[in-house]
């Protein structure tokens, strides 16, 4: 693995990458302003110019509670890249489909949440040796309205590669909804994965970070009302 990634750096082209970095954080950053105003968490400025400010959460009543543990499947885009310091960056894209165990407890307003993921790998991150994602973790959020929940999200997560296994973590964010009268569960999501590269004989010093756009589905047994 580590000499594909040292080949790819006879061609690499720091300015690209650059762009490419600024292009994926701009439309992340833009994407989360929007979903945070569609929500209604935060009002926008009224025609006179006077900022409304946050307004209170929504208090869920009389509603199936989303206590309660399921399975899920899900498919995802990777944007991986490597870099240490003064050396530039090396990028690579790659997809994955995989498969998640959730148990979910509904408090109020909120859910709190533990998910184990397994995820396999295709793409460039295949041709440099990647093979298999774990992940295990938590989330914790608001919902919005009775079948819509906000959530943030970190944990623990390792990599299977030809040359070995990296351990890393993880936090991210994203937005799950309940279809009607159903156990289905849509989820959107975004993580940023942080793997250490010595695990696998890497030299000290260099980062190895995965941005990971995931969308999938649940099917969660309740518990509860």
């Amino acid at each position: 693995m580590l000499a594909k990634l040292q080949d790819r750096l006879a061609w690499f082209d720091a300015t690209e990458n650059r762009w490419k970095v600024v292009k994926y954080v701009g439309g992340a950053l833009a994407a989360i302003a929007v979903l945070i105003i569609a929500t209604g968490l935060i009002r926008p400025a009224s025609a006179e110019g006077v900022f409304k400010g946050p307004i209170a959460l929504p208090k869920i009543v009389n509603t199936t509670s989303w206590t309660g543990c399921g399975v899920g499947v899900g498919a995802a885009l990777r944007d991986a890249e490597f870099s240490a310091g003064g050396m530039g960056n090396i990028g690579f894209d790659g997809q994955s489909l995989g498969f998640r165990f959730l148990c979910d407890l509904q408090a109020g307003s909120f859910v709190l949440g533990f998910n184990v993921d397994y995820d396999r790998i295709w793409g460039d991150l295949q041709t440099i040796g990647g093979d298999a994602v774990w992940s295990a973790g938590g989330r914790i959020g608001p919902l919005i309205n009775a079948n819509t929940l906000l959530f943030v999200s970190g944990g623990w997560t390792r990599a299977n590669t030809s040359g070995g296994d990296m351990d890393g973590w993880y936090f991210g964010g994203g937005i799950e909804t309940k279809l009607p009268s159903s156990p289905i569960y849509l989820v959107l999501e975004y993580q940023h994965r942080q793997y250490d590269l010595t695990d696998i004989g890497g030299p000290p010093g260099v980062d190895f970070t995965v941005g990971v756009i995931r969308i999938g589905a649940n099917i969660k047994l309740h518990f509860g009302n």
